[in-house]
């Protein structure tokens, strides 16, 4: 099996071990349609619950509108480009990981992993910095007179909680293993949806 590589202008030809698409094609799935979806929908809806605001409030109403469009628009064309890709590769590969493998090599694992933690820095410092301001402030109002400075009313102590409550869904290495997650994060964005509509 080949894969076809442009170099200035040329194409050159990369000889991949048969066995590396049929190593692919027998592995068992990692979560079924529905559990993918409602992993993705919740992340989509607990991330624009959080992140939205606090993106808005920073960057004002003109510029983060802005930015939205700009984002939905790189965010299609990178959907484009991948799935034009996934459709001009051999073998049933999926992951931007595999098809990052048969174009570019092994380098391609590092990249990617590169830019997808980058990407999702940002996110996850806005969930930690929101949740943290938020249970700053409550428990300083129902525990706490306006005057008192401890260690209760600092974001830092509930960012390290949550930091420690989340590690061992960090280090899970199946996303099957996630799906009590998926229903827990749509659980409670459908609550919070609830109880800010009453």
């Amino acid at each position: 099996m080949s894969s076809f590589l442009r170099e200035s202008g040329e194409i050159r030809v990369q000889r991949l071990d048969p066995s590396f698409f049929a190593a692919g094609e027998d592995v068992e799935a990692g979560m079924s349609v529905p559990d993918a979806a409602l992993s993705l929908i919740s992340t989509i809806i607990g991330g624009g619950i959080v992140g939205l605001p606090f993106a808005f409030f920073h960057a004002g109403l003109p510029l983060g509108i802005l930015l939205c469009f700009v984002t939905a628009y790189l965010t299609s064309k990178s959907c484009d480009l991948y799935l034009v890709v996934k459709e001009m590769t051999p073998g049933k590969l999926e992951s931007l990981y595999e098809l990052g493998f048969m174009i570019i090599g092994s380098q391609s694992i590092y990249f990617i992993s590169f830019i997808l933690t980058v990407s999702s820095f940002g996110l996850e410092m806005i969930y930690f910095i929101v949740f943290g301001d938020i249970c700053k402030s409550l428990v300083g109002q129902m525990f706490f007179e306006e005057t008192d400075e401890n260690i209760f009313k600092t974001r830092g102590l509930y960012v390290v909680l949550l930091g420690a409550s989340l590690f061992p869904m960090v280090i899970k290495k199946e996303l099957k293993e996630l799906k009590i997650a998926s229903i827990v994060l749509f659980g409670g964005i459908g609550t919070f949806l609830v109880l800010l509509a009453i």
